[in-house]
């Protein structure tokens, strides 16, 4: 009789945690195979698209000089089809541009377009067109600094804008001749302003290719703190502060020099022929995570400043795939390897070789922005830009 009892209380727990594995299942809005858990609460309503009016960037040259010269060195700037090649390649590659429907990408990359409904809400074809000022804007001064709220949705976030021409946000309040500037937008304070574009993209195939949103907690840095670094000058002349915020946006592109900062390298003596090195990412998104790029680790041994040993170079991307095999980020469903240094990893390397006093290692970070096989797919043999080597962080460690 005890054992019936065991039994059937057996069957019912196990009942009970499928109904619960199963309704979790039905009813938690998480996005899968990205190697983590990224749940999102959707916002409820989604606000139509909108045409809007936006002031052109060279208006706002007259008072913002330094924040001008420097924004247009940026892939803000260069976010058209117009002015980069690598996105006109992807964009090219995409169903929608074959089967001649709207160009979607809009949303982020051409924030500042005077018909951003018909890109996207529209039932006729809308492409870029380079002869619509309105598109040449790309990701305007205007439309980063009138966004007031950012709505989640499971797709891509959505950025919500002001309708008032000369109403700008940012981290301080004060009226000029030209426009008034707010500070009860928290997300210029707290750094998340940037989320509405590059939170994560969810692809045609309803898979997320990528996300860069703050996954971890504990972590005190934002977007801005370490992409747009304060630096000396001021950023208007009608108020001459000692500093401003960087707006060349560092990145993969350009200014990654300022992000070597967040990455620390160290390295540790466990024996006598072994070493541990200790790759420190202080982000809290993992490092280079664009599927199509590929970053790799080059190591050296230094006896007395020369090169006595190299070891073997480790390489770390995603590779995406769909159901034809190696997919871009279009149409992939699939994740199969993922070697990143994840957001506020200390990715560890065991090293091996005899040691002597005073070795150090030579440590180097580089990166490609378009890997093989997709600089031929996507017909960028010419571009020069796409599959150089970089070199982000290079350093002697000295081995402790």
């Amino acid at each position: 009789m005890i054992s019936n009892f065991i039994k059937m209380f057996k069957t019912i727990i196990l009942a009970f945690v499928f109904i619960i594995l199963l309704f979790s299942f039905v009813t938690c809005e998480t996005f899968y195979d990205k190697g983590k858990e990224f749940s999102l609460d959707e916002s409820e309503v989604v606000t139509p698209f909108k045409n809007r009016m936006f002031e052109n960037n060279k208006t706002c040259r007259d008072c913002h000089t330094l924040i001008y010269d420097e924004f247009e060195k940026s892939m803000h700037y260069k976010a058209t089809v117009f002015r980069d090649e690598i996105h006109k390649a992807v964009w090219e590659d995409h169903p929608n541009f074959k089967n001649k429907k709207q160009y979607k990408c809009a949303q982020c990359h051409l924030p500042s377009a005077d018909n951003i409904e018909s890109f996207m809400e529209g039932d006729a074809q809308a492409f870029p067109d380079i002869n619509n000022q309105s598109q040449n804007e790309a990701v305007s001064c205007a439309s980063c600094h009138r966004i007031k709220s950012i709505e989640k949705h499971r797709l891509a976030n959505r950025n919500l804008y002001n309708d008032k021409l000369t109403t700008y946000y940012g981290i301080s309040t004060g009226t000029s001749p030209a426009h008034q500037t707010k500070d009860d937008v928290k997300l210029y304070s707290n750094g998340k302003v940037c989320l509405g574009c590059h939170s994560h993209r969810e692809n045609i195939k309803d898979y997320v290719v990528c996300i860069t949103d703050e996954y971890k907690t504990k972590s005190f840095k934002t977007c801005v703190t370490c992409h747009m670094p304060v630096l000396p000058g001021s950023g208007t002349s009608s108020k001459m502060d000692t500093k401003h915020f960087f707006h060349g946006f560092a990145g993969a592109h350009n200014n990654q020099e300022m992000l070597k900062k967040y990455v620390e390298y160290k390295a540790v003596k466990i024996s006598p022929s072994e070493i541990e090195l200790h790759i420190i990412n202080q982000a809290s998104h993992d490092l280079f995570l664009h599927p199509l790029r590929k970053s790799i680790i080059k190591i050296a041994l230094l006896r007395n400043g020369k090169v006595v040993h190299k070891f073997k170079s480790i390489e770390m991307e995603r590779i995406l795939k769909d159901e034809k095999g190696i997919a871009g980020c279009t149409n992939a469903t699939r994740e199969v390897k993922n070697t990143l240094i994840k957001g506020e990893e200390d990715r560890i390397i065991s090293l091996n070789f005899p040691l002597k006093a005073n070795d150090k290692l030579q440590v180097e970070y580089g990166y490609y922005l378009v890997k093989e096989p997709f600089v031929k797919i996507l017909n960028l043999e010419n571009n020069q830009e796409a599959f150089t080597y970089k070199i982000f962080k290079k350093e002697e460690v000295a081995i402790k």
